[in-house]
């Protein structure tokens, strides 16, 4: 099995629901979302998947989710904006885009997706395809 991995940072603004103390106001934080992609074999350029690729598709998910209040976005109206459904908001993001990419999706046997809080701090969506 091979591991191919990009990370990227973004900050974002939230509010937790509920009785959170100061995490139930407005405010923001530095996240940064890493990308783990798991192959069983390497493709026909001795990859696993191309950084390159996966670089840009994290930039243009995290584009979605940057600079923004999270509470306002479609995808947590009914959600809380946790880090753990965050990890599921990049995990959907970017499955769609590797398949518009035309991008060999059944060679991915397992992606996670690890949303960081602070550098201490951080959940993990881990799903095996």
């Amino acid at each position: 099995m091979f591991k191919t991995s990009v990370k990227r940072n973004f900050i974002a603004k939230h509010s937790l629901k509920g009785d959170f103390g100061k995490e139930s106001k407005p405010h923001k934080h530095n996240y940064s979302v890493e990308w783990i992609c798991v192959v069983e074999k390497l493709d026909d350029n001795d990859f696993g998947v191309d950084i390159a690729l996966m670089e840009k598709i994290l930039q243009g998910v995290s584009k979605k989710i940057s600079n923004v209040f999270l509470n306002d976005m479609d995808f947590f109206k009914d959600k809380q904006t946790s880090i753990e459904n965050m990890a599921i908001f990049f995990f959907n993001n970017l499955k769609n885009s590797l398949i518009s990419q035309n991008y060999q999706f059944n060679r991915i046997k397992q992606m996670e997706i690890k949303i960081f809080e602070n550098k201490n701090t951080y959940s993990s969506y881990i799903i095996d395809l």
